[in-house]
């Protein structure tokens, strides 16, 4: 599990679920640090599958194919569920890594993150929780819209950006980079 995904648990009050994290690339969410500070960490990036086996999950969520799939580079699908241990894999990272009817590259949208949170919440009965934490990112999320919309125009850009400091040498398809351009006075 990495941060994200143990965050997604913090936020549905499931912290005492999280027996183990990888993949490490910030800091835990604010309100979050107590919490996280009982939780085991596996490794800072990619975990060994013995190293997860050591925490003797029942549950194993991940966000990215090439960490656990039938080509991971922690470990196979099949090696977990060999072993009785189910896998749940973002869907943002399953959408993605999909094409369109157009041929087209499958856009990111927050309803994947939102559809992640649901079903979490829902594997782990408490799809109340689920409910109000997205009713919560979606308020947030259209508060953050309306402000960019009142700018009318004097941003430059916006967008997201993973990390930095992440080496995503490792995988094939990663080809980060980031520019920052001063806005002239």
């Amino acid at each position: 599990m990495d941060r994200i995904r143990a965050e997604v648990f913090y936020l549905l009050g499931l912290g005492d679920k999280v027996v183990g994290t990888a993949l490490w690339i910030g800091p835990v969410l604010e309100g979050f640090e107590e919490v996280d500070a009982r939780v085991p960490r596996i490794a800072e990036l990619d975990p060994s599958f013995e190293g997860i086996l050591a925490t003797k999950p029942d549950f194993i969520t991940t966000q990215f194919q090439w960490q656990i799939s039938s080509e991971g580079v922690v470990a196979k699908v099949e090696q977990f569920e060999e072993l009785g241990i189910p896998v749940y894999t973002a869907p943002a990272d399953c959408h993605l890594k999909g094409k369109q009817a157009t041929g087209e590259p499958p856009k990111f949208s927050m309803q994947l993150t939102y559809q992640e949170i649901q079903e979490i919440a829902r594997i782990f009965n408490v799809s109340g929780r689920g409910a109000k934490v997205v009713a919560g990112l979606k308020a947030r999320e259209q508060t953050a819209k309306a402000r960019i919309a009142s700018l009318k125009g004097e941003v430059s850009a916006v967008f997201w950006y993973s990390s930095a400091k992440l080496n995503c040498g490792r995988h094939p398809d990663w080809t980060w980079s980031a520019r920052s351009r001063a806005r002239p006075a």
